[in-house]
């Protein structure tokens, strides 16, 4: 079964999303605590993977124009997950 096609930036915002959630709402034990760390780990090596290498930002597309809140959301998500 293949995945749906989802556009970059429903892919960008939810893994920022997920990183802005308090702990405490992502874990409720030990267990689901670790699951919380790994998919946080998991969507910040995606978010790396998707930096653009020229500008160091995220959801800039060739032709214009570049979207600099997208930019802030991602790093205040790699932020938070601290």
């Amino acid at each position: 079964m293949t995945s749906p096609k989802v556009h970059p930036l429903v892919r960008v915002f939810l893994s920022c999303s997920l990183l802005l959630l308090p702990a405490s709402v992502r874990a409720t034990d030990d267990i689901h605590a670790q699951r919380a760390r790994e998919m946080s780990r998991s969507a910040i090596n995606w978010l790396r993977a998707q930096q653009d290498s020229a500008t160091g930002g995220w959801a800039v597309p060739p032709q214009g124009p570049n979207f600099p809140a997208v930019t802030g959301l991602v790093i205040s998500g790699m932020l938070e997950d601290r």
